[in-house]
């Protein structure tokens, strides 16, 4: 079954309307891709109707999901790259009556202003890391060969593509010297600045279910957290090694603190819609990646407009090492 060009948002769910002579229905979901039964139920028609309504978009989201691309391994310097992720995905409702397909795009923005012509790509500040990577998401790619220029001249090329399919599509960019990149897929299209200045972003998947990436300022701080198991020993006074209490085990947590540039106005709202509601994150700095959650559980941000419509605000954020550290 084919993916969609024009998905359902999961967050307007998609009340489904049986027709089913019987109060009592059950049914099963499955994926329309791989054919793989995900959840078997059964409904009830409200007291007075004979149709049963089914809104299984929640029976989705669990397999309607973006991914974290594997950071670690891509080579700054190497070639481009795409994964095919399922955050695009048809599903089939099926029961004694009748089946009733809808596909879903992991799309938690409540809004209806999905950036699709831009891939997903909503950033706070379109600027990459110069020896970054360009990670964007392509809900549904137009074409077989997607490609990133500069000034109208390529620098990498993605071909094999399957047309009408979601990718997230990677091009590092530690190979090349250029100020600005467009990357494009048949008519998608989003161009970023790229700044050689920038030491450190976090990459995230905003609202609409695409990969983002936002610079940051500074690295305020970093702290390591530790959590220690002892055991009790036998004690002698008069040495040193055996003593009453040892450390066997500890689990380090570290965590930066960091800071956003200036924003103005609706960069900063935009900031406040994607980042609370991150579920995957990467930060990059000193050209390495490392997988991060954010502590943080709110995020203010400035709606007053000034003569200029420009009121710069900056954020401070809390990431936190998405891997543990033991030492025995």
């Amino acid at each position: 079954m084919a993916y969609s060009s024009s998905p359902t948002p999961l967050w307007a769910g998609s009340p489904q309307t049986i027709l089913q002579t019987a109060g009592i229905m059950n049914y099963t979901v499955k994926t329309g891709d791989d054919n793989a039964v995900i959840y078997a139920g059964r409904a009830v028609s409200r007291p007075g109707e004979s149709n049963v309504v089914v809104d299984f978009a929640d029976i989705a989201a669990d397999y309607c999901r973006q991914e974290m691309p594997a950071f670690e391994a891509v080579n700054l310097y190497g070639d481009p790259d795409a994964q095919l992720v399922k955050f695009n995905r048809p599903f089939v409702i099926r029961t004694t009556a009748a089946d009733k397909t809808v596909n879903f795009l992991a799309d938690w923005s409540y809004r209806n202003d999905a950036p699709r012509s831009r891939f997903l790509s909503d950033p706070v500040a379109a600027v990459l890391p110069a020896n970054g990577v360009l990670i964007i998401s392509d809900y549904y790619a137009p074409a077989t060969t997607a490609r990133i220029s500069s000034g109208g001249t390529t620098l990498a090329t993605i071909t094999g593509l399957t047309a009408g399919t979601p990718y997230n599509l990677i091009f590092p960019l530690g190979s090349f010297s250029v100020s600005e990149v467009t990357v494009s897929c048949g008519g998608h299209n989003a161009t970023f600045r790229v700044d050689g200045c920038m030491k450190a972003a976090l990459y995230y998947v905003n609202a609409f279910g695409g990969w983002d990436c936002l610079p940051l300022d500074r690295i305020v701080r970093g702290m390591d957290h530790f959590q220690r198991e002892s055991v009790a020993l036998d004690f002698i006074p008069s040495r040193s090694d055996a003593r009453s209490r040892r450390d066997f085990f500890v689990e380090t947590s570290r965590t930066f603190q960091v800071r956003t540039p200036w924003l103005t106005d609706a960069q900063s709202e935009r900031f406040s819609l994607n980042v609370p509601g991150t579920v995957l994150a990467s930060f990059f700095m000193d050209g390495h990646f490392y997988p991060v959650t954010i502590d943080d559980t709110e995020a203010a941000y400035n709606l007053t407009q000034s003569a200029n419509g420009r009121v710069p605000v900056r954020h401070t954020l809390t990431l936190r090492l998405a891997q543990y550290r033991f030492r025995r």
